[in-house]
């Protein structure tokens, strides 16, 4: 079954009009309702369209913290008929000047203390100012809403997110409005999301997540509660924000849930009576986890496990946690509009149920695919001969169960996700090898005793490295959660009877020597 509905731009239009209900919460008590943030970003629209000349499917860059102005922009962006495309400041220059010229970027919002860090990057950006957002929505409020914006339709493209790349290069997802809404009318459905519940928004905003956490409360007309910009990571003020905010529905990766947990031991339940559905999703759920989670909550608030990659708009699969946690928590069935299937890694045939193969997707949900990558995604989105449809194929490995719905165990490259961030381990090695002195380098993760995961690298060098100076000259070209923990030189890596490098063995020699050879 297929959802036919309308886009994001239309049901904002629909759930704005003379709505004096929050749209957004900050802070204590700060609120924006939905009539002022539809007004102000029509009026931002009209702005980019008639004096910026944004042209229908442009890709336009906001380069800005969590903050109701964020949001103005966004919407404005895809009312423009716009492409959304979220960037970090804190990206490094030349990854980011790689990721504006995929995009083919030339407009972009920002925060004045960004300006420096955005010019570096983009040659000839043109940069609109946070600082400047109140003034351009006042010259532009007299008769703005009757100037005609551009049509949007389920086929033009809504938003842009670049995930890591094994090749050194991040690759852009280009996901279409028709996949955006499908995903967000299924969280509408399972959430049963109504005008008095506030979602909790925490995750980072290049980061795929945020999109339902951003956009999901247009369909219903709740709100959201932003979180401080820099606290999305502290299980105390995630957990603040719980007991005092009202919050209805939060997301987590498991490895945060974890210690929030913790601390909402402290709490009384009382304090947290509106919190009723918590999602996880970005790493494995383990059986503890959820047996933790039953024990503090009961069943009266209910814990969804979700599945999915940035390549098929956000999640593809649920599993809701109803009864006594499993040995292995599944990812579930697929998403109304998503289509998965369990087919061989290397003939791309049909596995039957139970057999371990490599999950594929298709459906609705499938982005556009690598944006001017035509390369990357005739590799990534094929034809299925048998299925006669279009899939991705997702590098995870997994089976299917009746009754169950599908598991996933691990992938068949080297990608990872730790803490909930999708990292090509080949592209930390990439940079690595780049170093003059380093002639071989493998990333991986290991546990410590406390079964908390690091990303870690073993190295050969030339001569001996400095791991701080090692890490200072990965930063200028990785994100900072691409950045390995440890770094362990050696003379030798070992390696297969066949001449490849042994990671399984690296890994557990690393893992052996975590607390003792290697130096942080």
């Amino acid at each position: 079954m297929r959802i036919s509905s309308p886009i994001i731009t239309e049901y904002f239009e629909r759930t704005a009009k003379d709505n004096p209900n929050p749209a957004i919460r900050w802070g204590k008590g700060n609120i924006l309702s939905w009539q002022a943030l539809y007004t102000k970003a029509r009026h931002l629209a009209q702005y980019l369209v008639h004096e910026r000349d944004i042209s229908p499917g442009e890709c336009v860059a906001i380069c800005m913290e969590r903050s109701p102005e964020f949001l103005v922009a966004a919407y404005a962006v895809l009312l423009a008929g716009g492409v959304y495309f979220p960037v970090d400041a804190k990206t490094p220059v030349a990854r980011l000047a790689s990721m504006l010229t995929t995009a083919r970027c030339r407009l972009a919002f920002c925060s004045e203390a960004q300006t420096g860090t955005l010019l570096k990057a983009g040659m000839g950006l043109e940069l609109i100012l946070q600082e400047q957002l109140h003034e351009i929505e006042r010259l532009h409020s007299d008769g703005a809403t009757a100037e005609s914006l551009p049509p949007v339709v389920a086929a033009d493209p809504a938003y842009l997110i670049f995930t890591s790349g094994s090749t050194g290069a991040p690759k852009g997802v280009l996901v279409n409005h028709g996949a955006f809404i499908n995903r967000l009318a299924w969280h509408q459905a399972h959430s049963a999301m109504t005008a008095v519940d506030i979602i909790l928004q925490r995750t980072a905003l290049t980061f795929d997540v945020s999109l339902w956490e951003l956009f999901l409360p247009t369909l219903n007309g709740g709100s959201h509660y932003l979180l401080q910009p820099r606290f999305e990571s502290f299980p105390k003020a995630v957990a603040a924000a719980l007991e005092s905010e009202g919050i209805t529905l939060v997301h987590f990766v498991p490895s945060l849930l974890k210690p929030v947990l913790q601390e909402l031991h402290s709490i009384p339940s009382s304090s947290l009576a509106a919190l009723r559905k918590v999602y996880v999703s970005g790493e494995s759920l383990s059986a503890s986890l959820v047996q933790q989670f039953q024990q503090q909550f009961g069943m009266r608030c209910l814990l969804t496990n979700l599945y999915g990659p940035t390549e098929a708009a956000i999640d593809v699969s649920y599993y809701d946690c109803l009864e006594p946690a499993p040995a292995a928590i599944p990812i579930g069935q697929p998403l109304t509009g998503c289509d998965l299937y369990i087919v061989d890694p290397e003939t791309r045939t049909l596995k039957d149920e139970g057999a371990i193969g490599e999950i594929a997707i298709g459906g609705i949900c499938l982005a556009e695919g690598y944006y001017n990558r035509p390369d990357l995604t005739g590799e990534a989105f094929i034809v299925h001969p048998q299925l006669g449809e279009r899939i991705y194929l997702t590098g995870d490995l997994g089976w299917y169960q009746e009754g169950r719905g599908f598991f996933c165990q691990g992938r068949k490259d080297t990608q990872v996700k730790l803490r909930g961030l999708r990292i090509e381990l080949g592209e930390i090695e990439h940079h690595l090898l780049s170093h003059p002195a380093v002639t071989e380098a493998v990333a991986c993760v290991v546990e410590d005793d406390a079964a908390e995961q690091w990303l870690v690298a073993a190295i050969v060098g030339s001569a001996p490295l400095d791991p701080q100076a090692l890490r200072q000259y990965l930063a200028a070209q990785m994100p900072v959660y691409m950045l390995p923990a440890r770094y362990w030189q050696t003379g030798q890596l070992p390696r297969s009877s066949s001449g490849k490098l042994d990671r399984k063995t690296i890994a557990a020699t690393m893992r052996a020597q975590f607390f003792s050879e290697m130096v942080a």
